[in-house]
């Protein structure tokens, strides 16, 4: 068995490790998946066609792109001897739970920046892109004034038959915390509204949860194009919700993740669906996102996401914690 190459490798165990192993057989059904554990430990009951003993060992094995679906304070570090190889890595968001890394990882990543890509799925949700385009086109809604973004879900809900406080979700050592747990919404919104400028956050622990990471966030974000969106983080709601109103001078627009439409509310009380999809299979985001890489990794297309633009978002979400703490406006670079 050690003998054996893959294809396709996936770093992790957890449930999102699962999906991607899953997904990659469903694709490429000729194709060898590997797997191993971010920590070396063996695994049981892994549906990968082989299991690798040691970091060592898989990554002169593979032979197309890894997955990283490890923690995010793992993540880079796991990278590395990969990057090394110049092997393409498709890394779960967060790209790193922190925002400085040492030299040798900086270099690697820059060197092989074509060939990395970091998995906010949400790009690949058709909902979503609908929602750029209007917001894009202004010709629905015309110049607006005012965004406001929500998404929250009882953590202890999350995960079937999963303690979730020893969930990475739940621990600061491992990335947790609502900021780099829940960072597609500090993705989606700076895609499609721009690059940030400053941010004022208050971000908090209800201790309703008994965990060691902050639940709940509230941000008023400023673009460089002076909008302002507010934004609200948290793992409290019983009520699952991932929204995004945009109040314009012709009317509103509001996207939502969770029933997968959009809907316009326009003068005369005028109420009108733009897009929805009832039937709508979230694994798809997430199989177009596998599709799409592996074009990255044939020097096909550009990442979607990319280093500079993941290492953004980590930075953000650094600059948030900050804000709360110093309980002031930060500026961003």
């Amino acid at each position: 068995m050690k003998n054996n190459f893959c294809d396709y490798l996936v770093v992790g165990t957890g449930n999102i490790a699962k999906r991607h192993i899953s997904n990659l057989k469903k694709l490429f059904q000729n194709a060898t998946v590997g797997n191993i554990s971010s920590t070396e430990k063996k695994i049981k009951n892994s549906e990968a066609d082989i299991v690798y003993e040691s970091l060592l060992e898989a990554k002169n094995k593979v032979k197309n792109f890894v997955i990283i679906a490890s923690p995010s304070s793992h993540h880079l570090i796991i990278a590395l001897p990969f990057m090394k190889k110049n092997i393409p890595l498709l890394i779960e968001k967060p790209i790193s739970n922190k925002f400085k890394v040492n030299k040798s990882i900086e270099k690697y990543l820059l060197k092989n920046e074509s060939i990395i890509d970091v998995g906010y799925n949400f790009r690949f949700n058709d909902c979503l892109n609908k929602f750029k385009e209007i917001i894009d086109k202004k010709k629905l809604i015309g110049n607006f004034y005012s965004v406001i973004a929500e998404v929250g879900q009882f953590l202890p809900d999350w995960r079937e038959n999963i303690d979730y406080k020893k969930s990475v979700t739940a621990n600061r050592n491992l990335g947790g915390g609502v900021l780099l747990e829940l960072s597609h919404e500090l993705d989606y919104l700076s895609w499609i509204f721009g690059k940030f400028d400053n941010v004022y956050c208050k971000s908090s622990n209800s201790g309703l949860l008994e965990i060691d990471v902050e639940d709940n966030i509230d941000a008023i974000l400023s673009t460089k194009n002076n909008q302002t969106i507010n934004l609200h983080m948290d793992f409290l709601q019983r009520a699952m919700k991932r929204k995004c109103t945009v109040h314009g001078e012709k009317g509103t627009i509001t996207l939502d993740l969770i029933k997968n439409n959009i809907i316009f509310n326009g003068p005369n009380n005028e109420v009108k669906t733009i897009y929805e999809k009832l039937d709508y299979d979230k694994n798809e985001m997430y199989l177009n996102m596998i599709l799409y890489f592996d074009e990255v990794r044939k020097k096909i297309k550009k990442p979607m996401i990319g280093v500079k633009n993941a290492f953004n978002t980590v930075n953000l979400i650094e600059q948030m914690k900050k804000s709360s703490l110093e309980k002031k406006v930060v500026n961003l670079d």
